[in-house]
């Protein structure tokens, strides 16, 4: 996870997650099964809550 603000400088946002994220990879079968996806800017954790 990239220590990145979205486009207007103001929102935190999760990028380059890859390859982990492409489709069929683990993240991306985790996120599609997760309940709360959990994304600490300071640490660049990000935590999923499956059920």
């Amino acid at each position: 996870m990239a220590d990145s603000l979205g486009a207007s400088g103001k929102v935190p946002s999760a990028i380059h997650v890859t390859p982990e994220a492409y489709d069929g990879g683990l993240l991306a079968k985790s996120a599609r099964m997760a309940i709360l996806i959990r994304v600490n800017g300071q640490t660049g954790e990000l935590t999923l809550l499956v059920g």
